[in-house]
C-alpha cells in the first residue's frame, strides 16, 4: 500500500470517527429517522429498477462484490434478491464499521 492510500484511509477513518462523535448525527442514518428510511427506500427502488431493466431478476447462482459496503445494509437488502454468501462478498476498508449493529 503506498503512502498516500494510507493516507486516505487515515483521512477516512478520521471522519467516520468525527461524524460518530458528534451527537447531532447520531440518528442521521438510523432508519427510525424518515429521512433516512426515504432515501433507504428510494436507493431499493432504484437499484430494483436497474436490475429488472437488465433482466437480473433472480440473483441467484450470480458471483456479486460490494466494495465499500460499510456496514453491509446493501449486502443485507441485495441477500433478499436470491445471492447466498458464497456468491455475495462485501470489501470494506474501515474494520470498525463491522462491529456496530446494523439498521
Amino acid at each position: 500500500m503506498s503512502e498516500n492510500q494510507i493516507t486516505e484511509l487515515d483521512r477516512i477513518n478520521r471522519e467516520f470517527a468525527r461524524r460518530d462523535a458528534d451527537p447531532k448525527l447520531a440518528g442521521r442514518y438510523s432508519l427510525f429517522n424518515p429521512a433516512a428510511l426515504l432515501h433507504r427506500q428510494g436507493q431499493e427502488r432504484l437499484s430494483l429498477a436497474f436490475l429488472k431493466k437488465y433482466r437480473l431478476e433472480n440473483l441467484a447462482g450470480l458471483k456479486i462484490l460490494d466494495a465499500g459496503c460499510g456496514s453491509g445494509g446493501q449486502c443485507a437488502a441485495c441477500s433478499t434478491m436470491g445471492p447466498t454468501p458464497p456468491g455475495f462478498t462485501g470489501l470494506i476498508c474501515r474494520p470498525a464499521a463491522l462491529s456496530k449493529p446494523k439498521n
